[in-house]
């Protein structure tokens, strides 16, 4: 009975810890709330470059090996999204009025990620567009400051 025990209790314990680690990673730390408003400054900055057309100061906050996985799809850098997706996103976006409904942020020393539920509405190529979206960025703070690493975008 010793055995199990202790082969028990040494995986919860494993279990537990690989838990605190990963809280310790990810979850909001005293003194770096101003790295949390700075990187989600860029976050902003990069949604409000793309709605208003501005490509090449959305392109600047992007890490030069960016994954983007967008509807099923994936584009593996910066220059790969600048020549496919790029345009077709400003064009889309800049219809389209963006509310926040929920946003939650999650923090660590040179790591941010931003998890966002929002809501679109507006008229595309004559369709009315009303639908939930989901987003998640991933910022590295890097000699450039912060860059968004990965980005996550799904939606009805």
């Amino acid at each position: 009975m010793g055995t199990v025990w202790s082969a028990t209790a040494a995986v919860c314990l494993g279990a537990f810890g690989a838990m605190l680690a990963l809280a310790a990673v990810v979850e909001p730390k005293l003194g770096i709330d101003a790295d949390r408003e700075d990187a989600t400054a860029v976050a902003r900055g990069f949604q409000r470059s793309l709605s208003r057309g501005e490509g090449d100061a959305a392109l600047s906050v992007l890490a030069e090996d960016v994954v983007i996985f967008e509807h099923g799809g994936v584009e593996r850098s910066r220059s790969e999204y600048a020549s496919h997706h790029l345009g077709a996103d400003m064009a889309f976006l800049a219809h389209l009025e963006t509310e926040i409904v929920h946003q939650r942020v999650f923090a660590g020393d040179d790591l941010v990620i931003l998890a966002s539920e929002t809501r679109q509405h507006g008229t595309y190529r004559g369709a009315e567009i009303d639908r939930v979206t989901t987003e998640t960025l991933v910022l590295e703070k890097g000699a450039q400051g912060w860059r968004i690493s990965h980005i996550h975008w799904s939606g009805d």
